[in-house]
């Protein structure tokens, strides 16, 4: 693995460059399939890349979301049965992600990561979820919910608040 500088926009990214990088690459601007291995691998080993903060939130996030779009349920159906053994990192990237497609499995791995003990992993998950517009989370998870928000960030008690907002009552229901 390489580090690369690379100079955008008059910022210079430091960026760390592999083989799988580059499959991701032209897989994302190509529209070419993988060699070996369906999608979930190309996401899969993306994902475990080192990123600069700065880079994944500008250039990665979008590259791994062209890698979804072309998801087939096959690899939808590895990407639900992977998640939990991936690096915290791994599925707080994943989190990000996951509200950008229309998938049923794509909501259930979101839910499934507001029962984590990681707070970084559940607020990526409950804003991912925000952005899906989420109507309905299991009760106990809008408890678990509200008391991060008690202790979280000005940023992170108004993204929870707008979640819970954007619920439906049980009464309504």
């Amino acid at each position: 693995m390489k580090l690369w500088t690379v100079r955008r926009f008059g910022f210079v990214l430091r960026v760390n460059f592999s083989r799988e990088f580059s499959q991701v690459q032209d897989l994302a601007l190509n529209s070419r399939e993988p060699q070996g291995g369906g999608l979930f691998s190309v996401l899969d080993d993306y994902l475990k890349l080192e990123f600069l903060i700065d880079y994944w939130y500008d250039e990665g996030m979008g590259m791994a979301s062209l890698i979804l779009f072309k998801f087939e349920e096959d690899d939808w159906a590895e990407l639900e049965n992977s998640c939990s053994a991936r690096s915290l990192e791994w599925r707080i990237r994943c989190a990000h992600i996951l509200d950008l497609v229309d998938h049923e499995i794509s909501t259930k791995i979101l839910i499934e990561f507001l029962h984590s003990d990681a707070g970084d992993l559940v607020v990526a998950a409950a804003d991912s979820l925000r952005s899906k517009g989420m109507t309905c989370l299991p009760l106990n998870r809008i408890e678990a919910l509200k008391r991060l928000s008690a202790e979280g960030s000005p940023p992170v008690r108004l993204m929870i608040e707008k979640l819970l907002s954007q619920l439906s009552r049980p009464d309504e229901a």
